[in-house]
């Protein structure tokens, strides 16, 4: 043993941290291309039932520039063919639509999935946003996909 071992040394000066985000004024997002200024709750949705051709998005509200707490889940359901480009993505997109997955996942054969969502972006501009992409399905594919979520504005 050695002088000091098994002790716990406590700083004299603690410095607490709380987050305090501006509240919750609307679940009702505003109009495309204008981008939200305080914190609110969103979510959207897609469903495929049968043919859909080609990839879809589904986009959320566009988020102002500052710090944002996000945080929410996202859930899949899908029952359907067994094909390697079923891939499903949840995707942040910035203002130039260059967009980064930030989920993804295969859709093959029968699968459900739940999957919780907590982030912190300091985004520098207006205009980001989140999207949900789906692929083209076929006759008896069936597909869900939502993204519910609360955007917390922190300065």
């Amino acid at each position: 043993m050695e002088p000091g071992d098994g002790e716990l040394v406590v700083p004299s000066v603690l410095q607490p941290c709380i987050e305090i985000p501006g509240g919750i004024n609307t679940v009702a997002v505003t109009s495309a291309g204008v981008s939200m200024q305080g914190s609110f709750q969103d979510g959207i949705g897609r469903q495929q039932v049968g043919v859909s051709v080609g990839a879809t998005t589904t986009a959320t509200a566009k988020l102002g520039a500052g710090l944002w707490h996000i945080s929410g889940q996202l859930w899949v359901f899908f029952k359907g063919t067994d094909n390697g480009g079923n891939v499903l993505t949840l995707q942040l997109v910035d203002p130039a639509a260059n967009a980064n997955n930030l989920w993804a996942a295969f859709a093959f054969g029968t699968m459900a999935i739940g999957y919780s969502v907590e982030e912190i972006y300091n985004l520098m501009s207006d205009g980001f946003f989140f999207q949900l992409v789906t692929p083209a399905t076929i006759a008896g594919d069936v597909l869900g996909l939502s993204f519910n979520y609360r955007a917390r504005k922190l300065s």
